[in-house]
């Protein structure tokens, strides 16, 4: 190889990399301005929820729902619902109609009593 191939190589490879960076600024650039107007549609649909009276941050959706004044607090029911659970041993589910050999009550007798949780 003579000087003259390697300097046409080296203006080949300096071309090349020109062309990559070129190309690689063009996919920077097209992902910001895609960026900017996902950003503004995105605020445009904001601006329109708000509008419509409903809340678009945290703060406003914590001052949005109030709790109603007669509201009866839900833990209470629960932890009674809790105090009425039964651990079954191995002998008691082999007694019961779905698990074990007992047949299905008849559809007029009641399962179980709601107050009574013994």
């Amino acid at each position: 190889m003579d000087d003259s191939e390697t300097a046409h190589k080296r203006r080949r490879k300096l071309k090349f990399s020109h062309i990559l960076i070129v190309l690689l600024l063009i996919a920077v650039c097209a992902f910001v301005v895609f960026r900017l107007s996902v950003r503004s549609k995105l605020r445009a649909r904001i601006e329109t929820i708000r509008a419509a009276g409903y809340p678009v941050t945290l703060a406003e959706l914590n001052e949005w729902y109030t709790i109603p004044e007669d509201a009866e607090n839900a833990a209470d029911t629960l932890i009674e619902a809790f105090l009425c659970y039964y651990e079954w041993n191995k002998t008691e589910l082999e007694s019961l109609p779905v698990f074990g050999r007992a047949e299905l009550p008849v559809r007029v007798h009641r399962l179980l009593d709601a107050k009574n949780c013994d």
